[in-house]
């Protein structure tokens, strides 16, 4: 791995080789959710473009989200796989849906207050309704392009990662699992 790519951090199809950069004023972690394997890669990109000092987790699957984000299997290991600052979500998934996981996040109590940016490259006019009746943070239709994607990356780090004004109950989330293990 070459030092311009230091902060990315796999899914686990790719053994990491050190742990996330840290050094956010939230400490920083993005978990892109995406079954096209071209659109994670280019939102990866993107935020490392940003040159957010981030860590970026993938998941192919919203069954591969849930187990990240419950901490089941290897995800059980925060050190390695840390509690993200933000989730951008695929809407449309082959089996559960970006809207299923939203869902599934939003009626579990330790996961409402994270913030989750919904994705799409569909055309239909519902699916933004639906993600903010869920619980949505934001909606955007994925942008073409490495260029445009590195600037909504730099919105999605100026409004999500910059700040830390999030509720009480998702900071330091990572430490209490860290002490839990």
């Amino acid at each position: 791995m070459s030092s311009d790519n230091n902060n990315y951090m796999p899914g686990p199809d790719k053994e990491p080789d050190q742990p996330c950069a840290r050094s956010t004023p939230v400490g920083a972690c993005v978990l892109v959710v995406d079954d096209n394997e071209n659109d994670r890669e280019l939102l990866r990109l993107a935020l490392l473009e940003a040159k957010m000092d981030i860590c970026v987790h993938t998941a192919m699957t919203g069954v591969e989200a849930v187990a990240y984000l419950d901490g089941r299997g290897e995800y059980a290991d925060r050190r390695r796989y840390p509690w993200p600052a933000l989730v951008l979500l695929d809407a449309e998934m082959p089996g559960m849906n970006g809207l299923e996981v939203l869902g599934w996040m939003r009626a579990n109590e330790r996961l409402r207050s994270l913030p989750v940016v919904m994705l799409s490259g569909s055309e239909d006019g519902t699916l933004p309704h639906a993600a903010y009746q869920l619980g949505a943070n934001a909606f955007v239709t994925k942008p073409r392009g490495l260029e445009k994607l590195v600037e909504l990356a730099e919105e999605l780090g100026r409004k999500w990662l910059w700040v830390d004004d999030r509720p009480k109950d998702i900071r330091g989330l990572n430490k209490q699992d860290e002490a839990a293990a």
